[in-house]
Formats: structure tokens, C-alpha cells, sequence
């Protein structure tokens, strides 16, 4: 891995890998092994080549490639493994613009190219009720971007950068809104409490539990 690491968890009947970016962005990619050979990719950033040549080694099938918002450093690589296995990415439509503008977010912030997946899927309620039947289920969370989704999936919730180890997402970047996102986010700790989630991964930073988060977010809200 291109300056990066990866983390394996395996739960009783599943695998979380996670691909850590190098640099200073560190971001999280996912990859879902869900069944003997079905995997879903969610946020293949940078440095993620990698996961082409573990999911042939393995003979997965990737199912879908999910991106839980359209900021440069979440989808640097979705355009590659997107070509490689034929597979759409899925994005919120809100943050289409976003996504057209990644190539250039990426040149300014990043210093690096991006290949922008051009085979994109926009989410939508048939897209949703199809990732149910693998038990994947979506909600949205509009505020570090106004496309910004959490993933379910068991006992696990997939957060993007909307909720992150003792801190929310930045709202000072283009599409941010913070007080969308402290809704989205008192709205969120609802739905993980009813779905009994118990580990947040994070789009930055490490995982932590749900009572970790809950925890935090008690002591912290007085100052959103």
C-alpha cells in the first residue's frame, strides 16, 4: 500500500479491511466482505490501488462502490477500480457538483491527478431498497457536504467525515452547512441507538464505539 496501512476486523460473519491513506489526508477506505465472495468498496481514496489486486488474489465480487460524500480525498480512486471491475459508483445527487469539481480539488489540496469515475450511479430510493436486500442500509446527513451519507451495515455504521473520533466534520469547505450537520448528527445517534450499532468507522481517524461517540457528543454539543 502506496504509504498507507490496512486493518483487518473480522466479526462473526463478516470482515471490515480497512486501507488508511498515506500524507497527511489519512483517509479511511472500506472494503465490506460480507459472504464467501461479495464485497462492497466504500470510499476508495487514495493510495487504494491495492485493493484491485486483493480482490482478484481473494476472487471477490464487488457488489457496489459506495461514497459516502463527493470530496476529492473519498473517491481518488473510485474512478480506477470503477473502470477495472465495471462497477457504477453510488453518490447522493446533492453533491453532484462537488463530484464534477473533485479533479480540481484534488490538483489544489492534494498536489495529486485524479481519474474521475466517469460510470456513476446517483442514489435514489430503487438504488437504496436493491442495497437493502445485502443489508446494506442508507440514511443521508446533509452538512459537511449536502450529498453526506452514513452506511449500515450489521453492527456497524460507516460515518464519512459527518462524524469523526471527538469531532464533527468540517462545514468551512465548499456544500458545508453546520447547523444541518449538529441535525443531522442528534438525528443520527437516534437511528444507531434503535439499529443497536455498536462501532462508528470513521472517514478519518480510528474506529470507536457507540457509547464512546454517544459519550463525546453529550459533553460536546453545548459547543456546535
Amino acid at each position: 500500500l502506496m504509504g498507507g496501512k490496512c486493518i483487518v476486523d473480522s466479526y462473526q460473519n463478516y470482515q471490515i479491511i480497512t486501507y488508511v491513506s498515506g500524507g497527511y489526508l489519512e483517509q479511511n477506505c472500506y472494503l465490506i466482505v460480507f459472504s464467501d465472495k461479495d464485497v462492497i468498496v466504500i470510499d476508495p481514496g487514495y493510495d487504494t490501488e491495492e485493493i484491485i489486486d486483493y480482490v482478484n488474489k481473494h476472487g471477490y465480487i464487488i457488489k457496489n462502490i459506495l461514497i459516502t460524500h463527493a470530496h476529492h480525498d473519498h473517491l481518488a480512486n473510485a474512478g480506477l477500480i470503477s473502470e477495472y471491475f465495471s462497477i457504477p459508483c453510488i453518490i447522493h445527487p446533492a453533491d453532484r457538483k462537488l463530484y464534477k469539481h473533485a479533479s480540481l480539488y484534488s490538483m489544489r489540496f492534494a498536489g495529486r491527478p485524479l481519474k474521475i469515475a466517469e460510470n456513476i450511479v446517483w442514489l435514489d430510493e430503487k438504488i437504496i431498497n436493491d442495497l437493502n436486500l445485502n443489508g446494506i442500509e442508507i440514511i443521508s446527513v446533509p452538512g459537511h457536504t449536502q450529498g453526506g451519507i452514513c452506511i449500515f451495515y450489521k453492527n456497524v455504521v460507516f460515518t464519512g467525515d459527518s462524524i469523526m473520533k471527538n469531532c464533527l466534520g468540517r462545514t468551512d469547505l465548499p456544500e458545508g452547512n453546520k447547523e444541518l450537520l449538529v441535525k443531522s448528527i442528534s438525528k443520527f445517534f437516534e437511528i444507531v441507538f434503535e439499529k443497536n450499532i455498536s462501532v462508528i468507522y470513521p472517514g478519518h481517524k480510528e474506529k470507536w464505539t457507540i457509547y464512546e461517540a454517544f459519550d463525546w457528543y453529550k459533553k460536546s454539543k453545548k459547543d456546535f
